[in-house]
């Protein structure tokens, strides 16, 4: 009797396969990360307070300070 060694082979396709997979997921999650809008809007910032009195919301003025601004 003669004992034969079979080696089994990873298939190449296979391979190939998981190989794109797991590039796309990394190249698709960098350029993701790259194109990202920024969270954060920097620029000037305006507060505008406006009082509960009705009597200010029946003119389209706004109130600053002790002013009237239209």
């Amino acid at each position: 009797m003669q004992a034969r060694l079979e080696l089994r082979q990873l298939p190449t396709r296979t391979a190939a396969i998981g190989l794109a997979v797991a590039s796309a997921l990394v190249g698709g999650g960098a350029l993701g990360y790259t194109l990202r809008t920024p969270s954060s809007v920097s620029g000037p910032t305006r507060i505008v307070q406006l009082s509960g009195d009705p009597a200010f919301g029946k003119d389209d003025c706004i109130r600053v300070g002790q002013h009237k601004a239209c």
